[in-house]
């Protein structure tokens, strides 16, 4: 989702020329997609960009405990607090939540 996200802020980037009158009309508002958060949506009307940071893409488990991908970038996560301290780089064990298979 991660590079898709920002593809479409990095598209949605170009066509913003900056004398935006209504943002919420101008930018694409699929959720699918894209997930404008109030920083973000302050950097594009500041023209600010953002691109794809290949490590921001880091495996994690998901309700009902999947393994799947995830894109955590200051960028495009709003309230992302403390999460870089408990889990500072990809690859370091979790060592919160630990699930067993006995």
């Amino acid at each position: 989702m991660g590079f898709r996200t920002s593809l479409l802020y990095e598209l949605e980037s170009n066509r913003n020329i900056g004398d935006i009158i209504d943002l919420e009309r101008f930018i694409v508002n699929d959720t699918t997609k894209i997930s404008w958060n109030v920083e973000l949506k302050k950097d594009f009307a500041k023209l600010i960009t953002h691109s794809f940071e290949k490590q921001s893409v880091m495996f994690c488990m998901y309700r009902p405990f999947c393994m799947q991908q995830a894109y955590v970038n200051q960028d495009f996560n709003a309230r992302l607090y403390k999460l870089k301290k408990v889990f500072p780089e990809p690859g370091i064990d979790n060592l919160i939540l630990e699930a067993r298979k006995d």
